[in-house]
C-alpha cells in the first residue's frame, strides 16, 4: 500500500472512512461542516493498494482448479498440479495479477494512522467556527 498522494478521510464509527482531504484537520472539520453528530470524529491517513497481483493466491487458485476437476471425475483429479514449481505459481499469480488489474483494478483504499479529533480542538485551532448559540456543542 501507498500514501503518495496523501490525503485524510474521517468516519463516526472508526470502521467506514469518507473523504479525501488535505490534512486530518481538514477531514474533521468537513465532519463537523457536515452535520456530524458525535463531539469527536475520528481521522487516518489514506492508502491506495498497490497492484491487484499482491491479492492473487497461485496456490489457492491451484487447489481451487483440483478440487472442480475431482468434483468431475473424482480421484483421478488429484495433485493433478502438484507438479507445478513456486516460478510456474509465480508465473500464474503475475498473469492473473496483470489481468485483473487491467479489467478491474484495486478502487478501495486503508486507512491508517488513526486519531479522533474532538470539535473544541478544531475550534481552538481556527479549523472550525464556534458553533452558534443554541447551537450543537
Amino acid at each position: 500500500m501507498t500514501n503518495d498522494a496523501q490525503t485524510y478521510s474521517y468516519s463516526e464509527c472508526g470502521e467506514m472512512y469518507s473523504g479525501k482531504y488535505a490534512s486530518p484537520e481538514e477531514a474533521a472539520a468537513a465532519y463537523f461542516r457536515n452535520g456530524g453528530k458525535y463531539s469527536e470524529v475520528w481521522v487516518g491517513l489514506n492508502c491506495v493498494p498497490g497492484h491487484a497481483s499482491q491479492y492473487v493466491k497461485a496456490d489457492d487458485i491451484c487447489t481451487l482448479i483440483e478440487e472442480n476437476a475431482g468434483d468431475e471425475v473424482g480421484e483421478a483429479a488429484e495433485n493433478w498440479l502438484g507438479g507445478l514449481t513456486t516460478e510456474d505459481l509465480e508465473e500464474l499469480k503475475t498473469m492473473i495479477g496483470n489481468w485483473l488489474h487491467a479489467k478491474a483494478p484495486p478502487d478501495f483504499y486503508y486507512v491508517k494512522e488513526l486519531r479522533q479529533i474532538p470539535r473544541s480542538e478544531l475550534t481552538a485551532t481556527g479549523h472550525l467556527q464556534p458553533p452558534e448559540a443554541g447551537g450543537r456543542k
